[in-house]
């Protein structure tokens, strides 16, 4: 059930404005298995200016899948969510 990146299709990048210094990356991600028909992620710029067109949409998975599996610590435990 693993997605990969030519599932997700850049509908567009908008610069940062405002007190925001991050861009936001607009995609729709649509699988058998999983569907986001409105999905958006904040990088910075340093992040942006290291990737092509092309490469957005495997910065849209790594971003998604950091996100999804982030780490957190409770007392002596750890646990993946």
């Amino acid at each position: 059930m693993a997605v990969d990146a030519s599932k997700i299709q850049i509908i567009n990048t908008v610069s940062p404005s405002g007190d925001d210094a991050r861009y936001t990356v607009n995609f729709t991600l649509i699988d058998d298995n999983i569907g986001i028909s409105s999905g958006r992620i904040l990088v910075d710029k340093d992040t942006i200016g290291n990737v092509t067109e092309n490469g957005k949409p495997q910065l849209v998975l790594d971003t998604l899948k950091s996100a999804l599996t982030a780490t957190t610590s409770t007392a002596n435990t750890t646990t993946t969510e």
